[in-house]
């Protein structure tokens, strides 16, 4: 079985919460904050377009999925 875990926090405490995990660590995302990068990376961006790439695999493409805010916020029969 795999378990995702989203740690969250300053450096010290995502340490932390990696030691007290269990089992094996297949894969880490890390996000940094660049505080020389004051704007948003750009689309055309080609390190935002890698990171996209490296991020499909973990991605879910569902087509004519509904996934506006008034879809996720109603409760479907039987919820």
């Amino acid at each position: 079985m795999v378990i995702t875990k989203s740690l969250t926090g300053t450096r010290e405490q995502i340490v932390d919460g990696i030691r007290q995990l269990d089992g094996q660590i297949l894969s880490a995302t890390i996000v940094l904050e660049d505080a020389a990068m004051p704007q948003k990376p750009s689309p055309t961006d080609m390190a935002f377009q890698q990171f996209l790439k490296e991020m499909a695999v973990d991605t879910v493409s569902v087509p004519h999925a509904d996934d506006s805010r008034e879809a996720i916020y109603t409760r479907m029969p039987g919820e």
